[in-house]
């Protein structure tokens, strides 16, 4: 039996059976529905942990975090780095690695890529985010997911190409003196190569250039 113990919502003690999947799935769908997203996942978990691979749970745990992530959004992104506190950059941090493993356990590889990758951004030598991508792409090759290798065979193509084309308008930005979007094309670049010593020289030197051209004071 499992028995889920979820404080204010519809489905609280409710005890369900092994064989409960599909009630299950339609509570936790409810609880999405509501925006009571830690509720919703934690059914849709109970499933998985029971069969890893079950599709219309996979399917559901994916709208979750989809549905998390447009929610949240607005308010996570608000800041640009710089801006965000010590604990606002943890707080960024562990969801983007909260996400990436939901979408780890819903088998969306390339998401859950994506997802830890996101935690460069701000803590560009985060241990646990580049031990979770090599477990992500063991994972698919251990899965015989050709699909999805293919898939990020293609993704590292356009990484390459989106970086060059950034590049372009990072360095005519800088030079045409728009100091704020050549920022911001160099922070792309960082987000997709986090490792870009020159990305991060470049991005050193455009925000000296924007103190001086609005000092503090």
């Amino acid at each position: 039996m499992i028995m889920m113990s979820l404080s204010g919502c519809q489905s609280s003690n409710r005890i369900y059976g092994q064989s409960d999947k599909v009630l299950i799935l339609s509570d936790a769908i409810e609880h999405l529905k509501a925006g009571e997203f830690y509720e919703a996942r934690q059914l849709v978990e109970s499933v998985l942990d029971q069969t890893p691979y079950d599709a219309d749970a996979q399917k559901v745990m994916a709208e979750i975090i989809d549905a998390e992530i447009a929610t949240q959004k607005d308010a996570l992104e608000a800041k640009v780095k710089e801006e965000l506190t010590e604990g606002e950059e943890n707080q960024m941090v562990s969801t983007w690695l909260e996400r990436s493993h939901g979408f780890l356990r819903a088998g969306q590889y390339e998401q859950a890529l994506l997802a830890a990758e996101r935690v460069f951004i701000y803590q560009p030598d985060n241990l646990e985010a580049s031990k979770l991508i090599d477990q992500i792409k063991e994972k698919a090759r251990a899965e015989g997911k050709e699909a999805s290798l293919i898939l990020q065979r293609r993704y590292d193509e356009e990484i390459e190409l989106r970086v060059q084309r950034y590049w372009e308008q990072a360095l005519t930005w800088k030079e045409e003196g728009k100091l704020g979007a050549a920022k911001m094309a160099v922070q792309k670049i960082l987000l997709l190569d986090p490792k870009d010593k020159k990305a991060v020289v470049l991005y050193e030197q455009i925000k000296q250039g924007i103190q001086e051209q609005y000092p503090t004071s």
